[in-house]
């Protein structure tokens, strides 16, 4: 039997459709990568959109693939494209790539393979966005992200779109009852698709990345030129569907907050330029001020101390260990974490050379550097802080706009905490001049981002240097690590969507599934035996042994389960005792893991933790201890950030309780920097 027929009646038939106008050179890599695809049984549609001819492309594959090529005369926009090529679509299943994106090999087999042993007639995977810039005569990725990572929800959907268009294969014959593309949206005509296919059709999320998008500020990426046709096909969706949320008061405000983003973000809109030097003086004459706040117990004062007083080219350096902004003398101040210590005798002056050549310049904040003998944690947040930014150089934000419109300065400062990720971090320097501008609303050392959205109000410019920066000496735990996320989430975070209020997830929930978690992984990692140096053949050990132990708590014998969880005395373990107040949650509360809020979480976070530690070739031998406290840390994060989250929603609808705002203060309390 030969494999075209082998392919032809056990595998069923995909068909792709792949709208272009005008890209060619993008065009053939995304037929490359379905040209790559494990999964054998393929049809290709190509339909240009009005542009020139691609046919010399297509002629040049098709003794490789079977590909359908058609034409739309006049340029209608990707659903007419998209319209087009399902009515030639003879698969069983559709899926869709635009031409400026790729499929990894295992896409289709990953999703078809699901699909046929599942009844859901629709699923999705998980995508990369790939941000990129034009740069001598090509386009450079300057970073990585994973912006949608969404398990199916039938109310959620109604809100935002839960995945990008690429990440979806389901049954051709679902348009039957749904319908095609709306031709009338030129934006969100997938979503739109996705809502009706939803009312009628189960969805199922695979959680793998098998694909990427490519996000672009120029004309090439049509997302990056089209910020007011998205917010205008927004509202038409949320009031298109909005009846089904008649009764769900919770999700039409995450409607209103979510289009009052968008709205913000197209009218105060930032400019965002790399900084260059032009002139560099020989030395800094002005006075500076660099305060050192007492915030941990630590024995690096001295060496700090001694570090600062011997930077080189600055003339004037005055210390205030655990002083305050207010008394220093100084023209510019800088606040520095007792736990860092500057890369270099220049740093100093490089910090301060900037403010020279840019007289709008407010503030800057600078890399900090995780040093190579650092944990694999430090190390992999590093990295993605690192590709989170906007420039591979120094930049600065400067508003285009200041002007805030009435009703609309909760948004602008929320969208503006999103655009200042890079400036929560531990050295800070400012213009005095500028910090008296703001001084009665923010507390220096304390709230850099609050700082950093102020002086952008005012209309001044906030920058981040990656060409110098301090190193963090300490090694925290995991139980500083659960504290630091859960300030840096209430502090610096956007939440679109009410998760916890809108699943009726309550704080009891919450620190149930909480508690759970942390016993679950202390078990496992107590249970692992393997001490092979190979990362992978760990992780792999790991992740067994939880899968197995998740699935054998979920039985009613509470006894059991008591015997079977050990959970560690270390900081962690009494910091989550502290949390929930020595409150004893039923077990079977505790180790329903179908119910638990932030298994999922937890999952992706070690994924994107173990992508790295695998990628970057890691050796193992002898720092097992080391990793399974990785683990830990990685746990801790994921809490920290739920529970950071789970206090922005009480506050937004003015809920805090007494028993979170007890657990407000625990979790501040010397959590030494943001």
């Amino acid at each position: 039997m030969n494999k075209e027929f082998i392919n032809n009646k056990m595998e069923p038939k995909v068909s792709v459709i792949v709208p272009t106008k005008d890209r060619t050179l993008f065009l053939k890599k995304a037929i490359e990568s379905l040209l790559e695809q494990t999964y054998e049984n393929v049809e290709i549609i190509v339909v240009n959109d009005g542009g020139k001819t691609v046919l010399p492309v297509i002629d040049g594959y098709r003794e490789e693939a079977r590909i359908i090529y058609a034409e739309v005369v006049k340029t209608k926009g990707p659903a007419a494209a998209r319209n087009c090529g399902l009515k030639k679509a003879g698969g069983k299943y559709i899926a869709y790539l635009d031409d400026d994106d790729v499929f990894y090999p295992d896409h289709i087999e990953t999703l078809v393979a699901y699909l046929e042993k599942s009844e859901c007639k629709a699923a999705y995977s998980d995508a990369y966005c790939i941000h990129q810039e034009y740069e001598n005569g090509e386009y450079v990725t300057k970073k990585k992200d994973l912006p949608y990572s969404f398990d199916f929800d039938q109310d959620l959907i109604l809100v935002k779109n839960l995945f990008p268009a690429l990440c979806l294969i389901h049954e051709k014959s679902c348009l039957d009852e749904a319908g095609y593309f709306d031709e009338t949206l030129e934006t969100h005509e997938d979503w739109d698709l996705w809502i009706r296919l939803s009312r009628k059709y189960k969805f199922a999320h695979v959680r793998k990345v098998t694909c990427e998008y490519t996000r672009r500020r120029d004309s090439t990426s049509l997302t990056g030129e089209r910020k007011g046709d998205f917010l205008r096909t927004l509202r038409i969706i949320h009031g298109r569907y909005g009846h089904f949320l008649k009764d769900r008061p919770l999700l039409l405000k995450s409607q209103q907050k979510i289009e009052g983003l968008m709205k913000a973000e197209i009218d105060y809109d930032y400019k965002v330029a790399p900084i260059q030097m032009s002139r560099k003086p020989s030395e800094i004459d002005a006075a500076v001020s660099v305060i050192i706040p007492l915030n941990c117990n630590n024995d690096n004062l001295k060496d700090i101390s001694e570090r600062i007083a011997s930077q080189k080219k600055v003339r004037d350096i005055e210390i205030l260990i655990g002083g305050v902004a207010s008394k220093a003398r100084g023209d510019y101040f800088v606040i520095i974490s007792q736990d860092s210590m500057p890369c270099s005798d220049y740093w100093l002056y490089n910090m301060l050379c900037p403010f020279i050549e840019y007289s709008q310049l407010a503030a800057l904040t600078c890399k900090k550097i995780v040093r190579p003998g650092n944990d694999l944690f430090d190390l992999w947040m590093s990295n993605n802080s690192e590709s989170s930014f906007e420039f591979e150089k120094d930049y600065y934000v400067f508003p285009m706009h200041t002007k805030v419109e009435e009703g609309g300065q909760d948004y602008f400062e929320e969208i503006t905490k999103k655009r200042l990720n890079f400036f929560n971090n531990t050295a800070t320097c400012y213009r005095k001049i500028n910090v008296e501008e703001i001084s009665r609303k923010v507390s220096f050392g304390r709230e850099d981002v609050a700082a950093g959205v102020e002086l952008l109000k005012i209309g001044r410019a906030v920058g981040y240097l990656k060409s110098t920066g301090t190193y963090c000496s300490r090694k925290s735990g995991a139980d500083l690590v659960l504290k630091r996320y859960y300030v840096r989430t209430k502090n610096c975070c956007v939440s679109q969507i009410s998760y916890f209020l809108t699943n009726d997830i309550n704080l009891y929930g919450l620190l149930a599934s909480i508690t759970g978690l942390h016993e679950i992984i202390c078990a496992t990692i107590s249970d692992i035996k393997i001490q092979e140096s190979n990362p992978a053949a760990f992780i792999k050990s790991f992740l067994s042994l939880l899968d197995n132990k998740v699935n054998n708590t979920q039985v009613n014998n509470e006894e059991g389960l008591k015997e079977n969880i050990s959970i560690e005395k270390d900081a962690l373990g009494m910091l989550i005792k502290d949390i929930s107040v020595d409150r004893v949650c039923p077990v079977k509360e505790k180790h329903d893991f179908k119910k638990n809020c932030i298994l999922a979480d937890f999952m992706r976070n070690f994924e994107s933790f173990a992508a790295y530690v695998i990628g970057t070739q890691y050796d193992l031998i002898g720092t097992v201890n080391d990793f399974t406290g990785d683990i830990k840390k990685i746990f801790a994060m994921t809490a920290g950030e739920a529970l950071g989250t789970f206090y922005l929603e009480m506050k937004d609808i003015n809920q805090v309780s007494d028993e979170l705002e007890r657990l407000n203060c625990l979790l501040e309390n010397d959590s030494c920097y943001k």
